[in-house]
């Protein structure tokens, strides 16, 4: 004896309980792709900055002085061996320690001014003397350990500071220059002290 078959509506019911859900599509999320295309360029430009941040080369040297018996009369130059100008140059002293022949020391000063030299190209050198940044009261030093710091900027991201130091020495009557070792960390410790002492004298 046949059974007779269920109506239309309830197999269609049945058949629904048992049906696997679609699957969602597989078409491109438009949205997906754009953040993954915005994070490769991201880290492409961070790896230009990078590389171009490394190619700046701004390089002191130092050549003889103009007055043999004043050795802050020292001709320097600074050039910039990067790919690329930079911006917002300056030229800075630091004294991490220094002697005069009446017996005065001076530790951790910093020089009377920056020198500006605003926009340096590639290969176009500038040229300064000693005395710019370093008063010495015509007082000769007998003994001098200091750096140039160069303050600078890529010119395309000219709020992005750099330093460099290029650190000398005076012994007796010649100057030399000489590998920079720790003296930026010298310096940086010098400008904190500063600043604290600066705060207190405001206080």
């Amino acid at each position: 004896m046949s059974r007779a078959k269920p109506p239309k509506d309830v197999r269609e019911r049945r058949l629904a309980k048992h049906r696997k859900p679609a699957v969602a599509g597989t078409s491109t999320d438009w949205k997906f792709w754009t953040g993954i295309g915005i994070g490769v360029v991201a880290l492409l430009v961070g790896i230009l900055g990078t590389w171009l941040s490394i190619e700046d080369r701004p390089t002191v040297s130092f050549g003889l002085p103009k007055d043999p018996s004043n050795l802050m009369s020292t001709e320097a130059t600074v050039v910039n061996h990067g790919v690329l100008p930079i911006v917002n140059v300056s030229l800075e002293a630091y004294i991490k320690h220094a002697e005069v022949p009446d017996g005065i020391t001076i530790e951790d000063q910093f020089g009377e001014s920056k020198l500006s030299v605003g926009i340096l190209r590639v290969e176009e050198p500038t040229y300064f003397q000693l005395y710019r940044l370093i008063f010495t009261g015509g007082r000769p030093f007998t003994k001098l350990d200091g750096a140039i710091v160069a303050h600078f900027a890529p010119r395309w991201a000219p709020f992005w500071k750099h330093y460099r130091f290029f650190r000398f020495a005076i012994d007796g009557n010649g100057l030399r220059q000489v590998p920079a070792e720790n003296i930026e960390d010298d310096y940086w410790a010098a400008r904190k002290e500063l600043e604290k002492s600066e705060v207190k004298a405001h206080e």
